[in-house]
C-alpha cells in the first residue's frame, strides 16, 4: 500500500467520484500546490469524511463544490479551516436560476420590428384581473394572521405550489395572442400577392424561404398578416434571448431585434445585470458587495432569482473565500476526477478499490 504523507497538505480541493453511478460514491483530495492526488476515500459520508480529513492536520484551505456534505465533514474535522466554494459551481447554480425566470417573463415566440421597439401582443382581462387580486389578497391576509399553506390551499381547493406563487409574486394578468408565424415573412407575402400569384403558389415559395407551417395555418393568418401596416418583423425565440445568459457581458450578440426584446421587457433587462454583475463580482475583490447583490436581487420578488439568493445565502461564508482566494478552484480536482475515470473505465470493473488506488498513486507520483 502507499504511504500518504499527511502533513505535507496545506491547500487542497476535495471532491466526489462514482465507483458505481448512483450507487457508490467516492472522495478525492487533491494537492492545489502540487496538482497530484493526495489519497481517495470510498465513501463521501460526512462522518467517514471528517475522520479521514483529520489526517492531514497542516490543511488551511480546502476548494470545493456546493455539496452540503462536504461542507459539514470539513467543518467537523476541523472549524478553523478555510473553506473556498467552486465559482463555476455557483454562477452555473445562478445562471439557471436566471435562465428560468427570463423564460418565464416572456412568451414563447416575440415578433420585433428590426427597427423599432417590440409589438405589443397581450391584453388585459379586467374581470377575471379583478376576481384573482381578491383571491390573492385573501390568501396573503390568512398568511400573515397565521395560516400555513397548506390549510389556506385547502380552504381555497387549489395547489399549494399555487398558493406559494400568490405569496411570492405579483399577478400577471396579461393574455397572450396565438403567435402569427407569418410576421417575419410579411414583405415577402405582400410582394407575392401583388404580382397576383396564387394561394398555393405563395405558399411554395414561403416555404422555400424558411416557413415551417401547414397551408391550412399559411390560410387562417394570411389576411390578417397583409392588413399589418409593417415594415419587416423578425421572430425570436424566449430561449434565444435567455441563451445571452451563456456569453460574456462584453461580446452579448445585442442585435436591434434583441435590444427591442430587453427594452420592451424591463424585468428581463434587470435579471440580466443582475447576472452579470454577479459574475463580475466572483471575478474581482469586493466580496462586501454580495449582500448588496442580494438584496437588489431579492428586491426583484421573482421565485427563480429568490431560489439563486437562497442558493448563495446557504454557502455565502465559502463564496465570499471564493471572491478573496481567487487563486484556489475545482480546475485541478476536476482534471483528477477525468482521470479517475480513466483508469475506472479501463479497469472495466475486474479490481477492487485498493488497487485503483494503488494505480493512481502510481501514477501520479512515477
Amino acid at each position: 500500500m502507499p504511504k500518504v504523507n499527511y502533513t505535507e497538505v496545506v491547500h487542497a480541493g476535495l471532491d466526489d467520484w462514482s465507483i458505481k453511478k448512483r450507487h457508490i460514491y467516492a472522495s478525492v483530495l487533491v494537492d492545489l500546490d502540487r496538482h497530484k492526488i493526495v489519497d481517495i476515500l470510498p465513501s463521501r459520508d460526512e462522518k467517514k469524511v471528517a475522520a479521514w480529513l483529520k489526517k492531514f492536520s497542516n490543511l488551511e484551505v480546502v476548494s470545493r463544490d456546493g455539496a452540503k456534505f462536504f461542507s459539514h465533514a470539513i467543518t467537523m474535522a476541523n472549524p478553523n479551516i478555510i473553506q473556498v466554494s467552486d465559482r463555476f459551481h455557483y454562477l452555473k447554480t445562478a445562471c439557471g436560476h436566471a435562465f428560468r425566470a427570463i423564460m418565464r417573463a416572456l412568451p414563447t415566440h416575440i415578433a420585433v420590428l428590426d427597427t423599432a421597439p417590440v409589438r405589443t401582443v397581450r391584453t388585459p382581462r379586467t374581470e377575471f384581473q379583478t376576481k384573482k387580486l381578491q383571491v390573492i389578497r385573501e390568501v396573503r391576509d390568512l398568511f400573515q394572521k397565521g395560516w400555513s399553506m397548506t390549510e389556506i390551499s385547502n380552504l381555497y381547493g387549489t395547489q399549494r405550489r399555487t398558493v406559494k406563487r400568490y405569496l411570492n409574486n405579483d399577478p400577471d394578468f396579461s393574455r397572450k395572442r396565438p403567435f402569427n408565424s407569418l410576421v417575419p415573412f410579411t414583405a415577402k407575402l405582400k410582394k407575392l400577392t401583388a404580382q397576383n400569384q396564387s394561394h398555393r403558389e405563395i405558399y411554395n415559395a414561403l416555404v422555400k424561404a424558411g416557413y415551417s407551417r401547414t397551408y391550412r395555418t399559411f390560410m387562417e393568418y394570411r389576411k390578417q398578416t397583409l392588413k399589418l401596416n409593417i415594415g419587416h418583423y423578425s421572430s425570436i425565440s424566449r430561449h434565444q434571448v435567455a441563451s445571452l445568459l451563456f456569453r460574456r457581458k462584453s461580446v452579448c450578440p445585442l442585435t436591434i431585434p434583441m435590444r427591442a426584446v430587453i427594452i420592451k421587457y424591463p424585468k428581463v433587462k434587470r435579471i440580466f445585470n443582475l447576472f452579470f454583475e454577479l459574475v463580475e463580482l466572483c471575478e474581482g475583490k469586493r466580496s462586501l458587495s454580495l449582500d448588496k447583490w442580494l438584496t437588489m436581487t431579492s428586491s426583484l420578488n421573482d421565485r427563480s432569482m429568490n431560489a439563486a439568493c437562497v442558493s448563495i445565502q446557504r454557502d455565502q461564508e465559502a463564496i465570499r473565500n471564493s471572491i478573496d482566494y481567487q487563486q484556489y478552484s475545482n480546475g485541478p480536482i476536476e482534471g483528477k476526477n477525468n482521470k479517475i475515470k480513466c483508469v475506472k473505465k479501463i479497469m472495466f470493473g475486474r479490481s477492487s478499490f485498493k488497487t485503483i488506488r494503488n494505480k493512481l498513486f502510481l501514477l501520479e507520483n512515477y
